[in-house]
């Protein structure tokens, strides 16, 4: 049997993934690597003010979020969340184009070494979504394989 954690509401931190256990990670692997495996049903958002930064916004998730942190295996579930990098415009756009109820998705927050010199912290969150391009609610389904064929020597095609 596994222990859950149930906590109101989910950000890394939660995660006990810590800024300096963060840049230590990338600092032994630069490359792109998961941090968190995240089930969501999101059904709905607020703006507010980022904790960290006021002169920026922060979106608040609702819904039912199970996070599994892949550094030591720990499971939290929660009724809210944060999300960082690329997760968090992405999962607005899906709510903002649903037409109620809410959008189901499985993803990976992921974390890479950022060389770029304004970089602040040395390092960016990334997200790699879990894709079904058989499934009916696919917003991409009739269009996909109308593209032509990658050049790319053995490259998969689309279907």
């Amino acid at each position: 049997m596994e222990m859950t954690t149930i906590v109101k509401g989910f950000n890394l931190a939660k995660t006990n993934l810590a800024k300096v256990d963060v840049l230590e990670l990338v600092k032994r692997n630069p490359r792109e690597q998961a941090l968190a495996d995240v089930l969501a049903f999101a059904t709905s958002y607020e703006i507010g003010p980022n904790k960290k930064d006021m002169s920026k916004s922060s979106l608040k998730f609702s819904g039912q979020f199970e996070i599994q942190n892949r550094i030591n295996g720990e499971t939290i579930v929660a009724s809210t969340a944060y999300f960082p990098g690329p997760a968090e415009p992405f999962i607005k756009g899906l709510l903002d184009g649903a037409e109620g109820g809410g959008v189901r998705l499985a993803f990976q927050i992921t974390v890479m070494a950022d060389k770029s010199p304004d970089s602040i912290t040395g390092y960016k969150y990334g997200m790699k979504l879990l894709t079904n391009k058989n499934d009916a609610n696919d917003p991409f389904k009739e269009l996909r394989g109308q593209f032509p064929p990658l050049a790319i020597e053995g490259a998969k095609k689309a279907k």
